[in-house]
């Protein structure tokens, strides 16, 4: 439809309940009170109260609400990104880490009269409503006085809205819409029992989680009526789209109105299109829907019963329009149930995005491992049907088998997985397989139904809790199963999930994953418009299992094949190498790179790399200047892009090339729709082939044609009170930061005898050791004792490198690790986390899992909160064993024309990449 907006043509006063329009007023003590209709909020940074016995100035009335509907001040919310903007103000995703949970924080003014009236009305919708799990969940409000706001702190509803889906996919299949259409009534049905009137049903106002399950949004301009059967709205408010012919007519109106517009919605959301002729504009719009019959979907388009259900919401009679009630006990969504979406969420898979996807990101409020791990094990189990193989019991223990008629004629079955209860003697690998074998499934969905959060977070102050999640497995055979038809197993895994340090669970079902191959890998995309035309492994190549078939991709060339003219820009741009002696163009690169490199998804964290790092990583031995290849504005001389390449010589198996290590590819945010980053790369390539160079390597945390190798992030805790307080942890279940503390204290110093910061006498004593060391890899650099000097050094919050020495002076083994910090986002209490990053570390007459227990300590002594690694060398072996936690994120090699012919595995790779 053209134009979907709101209008309020005859102003809030013709409406009966609106006896007082929103005011204003700010009390001594700092706090803002808002009344209307008899009711007063009470605002302060602290939270809201609605007040007890709230009497509206020159009012005699008084009106019993909650007391103290909120305790949330605005230091316990974390800003993270815009979500959208609107007339009345911004939606912005937050932190509370309180709860450990995102949430929606809608900042609304209170210095525009309509905008407090919206405000007072969502507030007063949502305040006051009885649990509805259809509405969107009010969490609390605040003022926050020094830019004339209430923030309004509501449901993060991560799935986008019912118009998104349209968008995306046109007509909603009805076996999804039915169960989502049951909710959405059960949640009118709510607010009209309350004689609340929401007035603006539409598909961008029902909301949908990420499960599937829909949430009725936005009541700025919902009102209350003194009688469910009168018709006592006279107001001309709302989007003209989805309004009732006779609130178009401007006659009285009431509840059947909010039904003709959900009728509308769901005739939609069932054909893919708005059903009237907008295009003639609004007025001839207004005249259809006054005169004419809403045009159904042609018999045989949708099912009987879906049509007969339309027609009950879109007769233009109001006193003939079906009631909330009516419309329930319906055919098309009686027996849907409240599951049913979730039944059938992933058919909509490619506009919902998976609930489970990968280790920590199940449950993205939470962030809890051991709950996204056991996601993803017992989803990937269900799929496989390789349950058998899992080898459950050692896991999660015995289980306790109840019996439970699931309805529709078949057996349902409720399995119990915790150390407490012992009666049975299943395996959950064998019920699995018995509930399989009797569901059939064609449709395998899993999630998380509840947890007892304030148990995790360690805030509850009763009895310790056992912390609670429930796995629900719904094995569906039918075509379109109903509830009653799917075989259920559900999984309460409260032994699980008590213990105080969860890392090893989580570990231990990531690895019977990856054995059985069914880890959720990340998967290509069906068409890479650049990678596909360079010279690089495309997926789809049959892979060898040989490293004889290693060697170059392209054509063998010259340099007098290469041109000699830069790649074409866009016009105001220019190419610019970037001298990094320069203080000036070293700043330069510095600030770009802190704004625009790389930050994590939820905006928490970038990086900020020092001048003093950018200097050292990008000027090693036989670095050449047009290779620091910049792009700048002509016409203001600012840098907007960059891309790096360092000259390094590396085997590749038993083949020792000369080859560039390409970095730091950074585009200035405003300027990706250019896309620069390509026409970078290719220049990159031209100026290091002009060099006589054709191979490279590079890594990248996307997924790309195609990697040599794959490595995964692992971190370990090293100051947990600093990593809570800024988001980057969370406390495990029934950990406390005292706790937390307690179990990852390190000593005071290395345990080794003879650990030494490095001095530039151990150079060709360290280079030797190193090399012996890296010969045993795959793909390794091949360092001179300058190139040892550069990058090993000690250089103080850069690079960090000890030396063991032994009896006689000689260097036995030796560790570094290098300094990367990150600038923590919208956090009022630190505003940097200090990382280190293991680099090489040869551990020739000592453990290694002793050594690095020593980089541990050396680096929380100089004042770093985490330590990272990667999984290559043979640190898989023991950084569990060190309190490493395996992280959510993998780093992927790749090589420039060069074809390895046998993929590497981590422990084979012994390459760090800053």
């Amino acid at each position: 439809p053209a134009s979907p907006q709101r209008s309020s043509w005859d102003g809030d006063n013709q409406d009966q309940n609106n006896l007082l329009a929103p005011s204003i007023e700010v009390l001594p003590t700092g706090t803002l009170k808002l009344y209307k209709s008899m009711q007063a909020f009470e605002f302060n940074p602290r939270g809201m109260i609605a007040a007890a016995t709230a009497v509206a100035p020159k009012q005699t009335h008084s009106y019993k609400a909650r007391a103290a509907c909120s305790g949330i001040s605005e230091c316990d919310v974390r800003m993270l990104r815009q979500l959208g903007a609107g007339a009345c103000g911004v939606v912005h995703k937050a932190w509370l880490p309180r709860e450990a949970r995102f949430v929606a924080v809608k900042k609304i003014s209170v210095l525009d009269r309509g905008s407090r009236h919206q405000l007072m009305n969502d507030i007063k919708a949502l305040c006051n409503a009885p649990p509805c799990d259809g509405l969107v969940q009010f969490h609390g409000a605040y003022h926050a006085a020094d830019r004339g706001q209430i923030a309004v702190v509501l449901e993060y509803v991560d799935g986008g809205s019912l118009a998104d889906v349209i968008a995306k996919v046109g007509a909603v299949p009805e076996r999804i819409l039915a169960p989502i259409t049951a909710r959405v009534l059960r949640a009118l049905g709510a607010l009209h029992g309350r004689r609340l009137l929401h007035r603006d049903i539409k598909p961008a106002n029902v909301l949908l989680t990420r499960a599937g399950d829909p949430r009725v949004a936005d009541f700025g301009i919902s009102a209350t009526i003194p009688d469910a059967t009168l018709a006592a709205c006279h107001t001309f408010t709302g989007t003209v789209t989805y309004m009732s012919p006779e609130r178009v007519d401007g006659l009285p109106y009431g509840l059947p109105s909010d039904v003709w517009a959900l009728g509308l919605t769901l005739l939609e959301a069932v054909t893919g299109k708005y059903p009237y002729d907008a295009s003639a504009g609004v007025m001839q719009l207004m005249v259809q829907v006054m005169e004419e019959e809403c045009p159904l979907p042609a018999p045989g388009a949708v099912s009987p019963a879906c049509r007969s259900f339309l027609a009950a919401c879109l007769a233009r009679d109001p006193t003939k329009r079906a009631s909330i009630e009516e419309l329930l006990r319906h055919p098309w969504v009686a027996g849907s149930g409240a599951q049913g979406g979730v039944l059938q969420r992933t058919a909509m898979a490619a506009t919902l995005r998976q609930f489970m996807r990968c280790t920590h990101d199940v449950e993205e409020a939470r962030g809890d491992a051991v709950l996204a791990a056991c996601a993803r094990f017992f989803r990937a189990l269900a799929t496989s049907g390789r349950a058998g193989e899992a080898g459950l019991a050692p896991l999660l223990g015995p289980t306790c088998v109840s019996g439970g008629d699931g309805g529709g004629g078949k057996r349902a079955r409720a399995v119990r997985v915790g150390a407490t209860e012992h009666s049975g003697r299943y395996t959950a690998a064998k019920t699995v397989e018995q509930a399989m074998r009797r569901g059939a499934p064609a449709d395998v969905g899993l999630w998380v139904e509840s947890v007892d959060w304030k148990s995790i977070t360690g805030e509850n102050q009763g009895p310790p809790l056992a912390a609670r999640a429930k796995l629900h497995m719904q094995l569906a055979g039918a075509e379109e199963p109903g509830p009653g038809s799917a075989t259920v197993l559900l999984l309460d895994l409260g032994g699980l999930l008590g213990g105080e340090d969860q890392s090893g669970l989580a570990d231990r079902l990531k690895s019977a994953l990856d054995a059985l191959g069914l880890a959720n890998k990340a998967q290509p995309k069906d068409n890479y418009a650049f990678w596909s035309t360079q010279p690089v492994s495309q997926f789809g190549e049959e892979a060898s299992t040989s490293s004889s078939d290693n060697g170059p991709i392209d054509t063998p060339k010259t340099v007098a094949d290469i041109r000699q003219a830069p790649n074409s820009l866009p016009d105001n741009f220019h190419w610019d190498n970037c001298d990094i002696d320069d203080d000036k163009q070293l700043t330069e690169v510095y600030d770009l790179l802190c704004q625009h490199y790389v930050e994590d998804d939820e905006n928490m964290f970038r990086f900020a790399y020092s001048p003093e790092f950018l200097r050292w990583a990008l000027k090693p031995p036989g670095t050449r200047s047009e290779w620091l290849c910049g792009v700048r504005v002509t016409s203001s001389g600012k840098l907007v892009a960059f891309i790096s390449g360092i000259p390094m010589q590396t085997r590749v198996d038993a083949q020792e090339l000369p080859m560039v290590e390409i970095n730091f590819l950074c585009v200035h945010k405003k300027l990706r729709h250019k896309r620069l980053a390509p026409v970078l790369i290719k220049e990159i390539t031209r100026r290091v082939n002009l060099a006589g160079i054709w191979q490279a390597v590079y890594t990248a945390g996307v997924l790309l044609p195609r990697p040599a190798a794959e490595a995964q992030y692992w971190h370990r805790t090293l100051n947990p009170r600093k990593l809570v307080a800024v988001g980057f942890s969370r406390l495990a279940p029934r950990m406390t930061v005292a706790r937390a503390v307690k179990l990852y204290r390190l000593p005071a110093a290395p345990a080794s005898p003879g650990v030494r910061p490095m001095a530039r006498a151990d150079v060709p004593a360290v280079a030797a050791l190193l090399a012996r060391h890296l010969a045993r890899y795959r793909l390794a650099p091949v360092l001179s004792e300058a190139e040892v000097a550069h990058w090993l050094l000690p250089l103080p919050d850069v690079v960090h490198s000890y030396v063991v020495e032994g009896e006689g002076g000689a260097i036995t083994d030796m560790l570094s690790f290098y300094t990367l910090p990150s600038s923590v986002i919208n956090n009022t209490e630190y505003n940097t986390l200090k990382a280190a990053y293991m680099f090489y570390t040869v551990a020739a007459t000592i453990p290694l899992s002793k050594l690095l227990n020593d980089a541990l300590i050396l680096a929380h002594t100089t004042g770093h909160d985490v330590f990272n690694a990667l999984d290559i060398f043979e640190n898989g072996e023991v950084l569990r064993d060190l309190k490493f936690g395996i992280g959510d994120g993998k780093l992927r090699y790749y090589l420039y024309n060069w074809r390895v012919g046998k993929t590497l595995v981590p422990s084979e790779v012994g390459l760090v990449m800053l």
